[in-house]
């Protein structure tokens, strides 16, 4: 059975890493908003066009399920509606769906994130995200 598995946490957190580590075992090519913003092998993030990368994102991601391709979804996806449509689009097409939540219960560990966020995400928007954090009690938690 295919799997959609959904990746979530806050910028630095360590998403990225966990999708590759799993893509290389298996389970799934990996596709994130991320890769809107790549450019020639450089990221030039604009967040006046987040909404077109998470377009792109998930029509890539409908790709996959159409295929019947497994797929990882690496995105921060702080509140759960921000996700549901992948879960719904993968239960519709008969997916097995993993989500696996990072979580960051505290500000030091939310400063260690941050210094070693690769996008350079400004302490403001983590925070941001942070506090508006949906934990998931359906996601499997990842330490």
């Amino acid at each position: 059975m295919p799997t959609a598995t959904i990746v979530r946490g806050v910028p630095g957190s360590g998403k990225s890493s966990l999708a590759r580590i799993w893509s290389v075992e298996g389970f799934g090519d990996i596709i994130s908003a991320d890769d809107f913003f790549m450019k020639g092998g450089k990221y030039y993030f604009d967040p006046r066009l987040l909404p077109q990368a998470h377009a792109q994102c998930f029509s890539h991601f409908l790709e996959y399920v159409k295929s019947g391709r497994s797929v990882i979804v690496d995105n921060v996806h702080s509140q759960k509606w921000e996700y549901k449509n992948y879960q719904l689009a993968a239960e519709m097409m008969g997916f097995e769906i993993k989500v696996f939540e990072i979580p960051c219960h505290d500000l030091d560990t939310l400063r260690m994130f941050q210094a070693r966020n690769i996008h350079n995400v400004p302490w403001h928007t983590i925070e941001a995200i942070w506090n508006r954090w949906e934990m998931d009690s359906s996601a499997q938690i990842v330490s």
